[in-house]
């Protein structure tokens, strides 16, 4: 697990990460509608407001290496139900079609007397079962780390930057990327998954 922080939104007010990353999931804390330059809650009422969260979840997840494309679910709190069709205006101006799953809730009460809060899980864009894509921060993966072959001759195709093969029962070398933008945990995750099977 790894946390993801950012001075484009909110810092934690708790013992609690921005955001943590997963393997190739990234799981968004609940964001108040607080602007990150001054510490206070965004001028206006609910729509300026639910603006502000997502703004500051939008920041987090770019941090993270991807983007509102790659949200799966959200939760939104609201702490008077009244002002679902305010907040549901301004959400639908920043998702787009496939929709992330969505639940919408009315509490008691928010930190901070909030009028709103939304949280989120998100899926890293890089990330699939069989070969890695190195990250640029935006979404758009420059390469492609090739599997890491093993047996008699392991050979691995790299098809970022670079590429290589391991021979008498190595593994195969992998492509190299550049991060840039981000800080995706990919790359890392991986090549740490590789140590442990090198040392099998």
């Amino acid at each position: 697990m790894k946390p993801v922080n950012t001075e484009k939104a909110p810092a934690a007010i708790g013992p609690y990460s921005q955001a943590v990353c997963s393997n190739s999931l990234i799981f968004v804390s609940g964001q108040l509608p607080i602007d990150p330059a001054t510490g206070e809650f965004a001028e206006g009422g609910i729509k300026e407001l639910t603006k502000q969260s997502l703004l500051n979840m939008q920041n987090i997840l770019l941090e993270a290496g991807t983007d509102l494309s790659h949200v799966l679910k959200t939760t939104v709190f609201l702490a008077d139900m009244n002002d679902f069709a305010g907040m549901n205006e301004v959400y639908s101006e920043f998702f787009t079609e496939p929709f992330p799953a969505r639940s919408a809730v009315a509490v008691k009460t928010l930190p901070k007397g909030a009028l709103v809060e939304i949280e989120c899980i998100a899926k890293k864009p890089c990330c699939s079962s069989h070969e890695l894509e190195i990250c640029d921060g935006s979404g758009a993966g420059l390469g492609r780390r090739g599997r890491s072959g093993r047996g008699g001759r392991g050979e691995g195709e790299g098809r970022g930057l670079g590429g290589g093969s391991g021979l008498g029962g190595g593994r195969g070398g992998r492509g190299e990327g550049v991060l840039s933008g981000g800080t995706c945990g990919c790359a890392s995750e991986a090549e740490e998954a590789a140590k442990v099977g090198e040392a099998d």
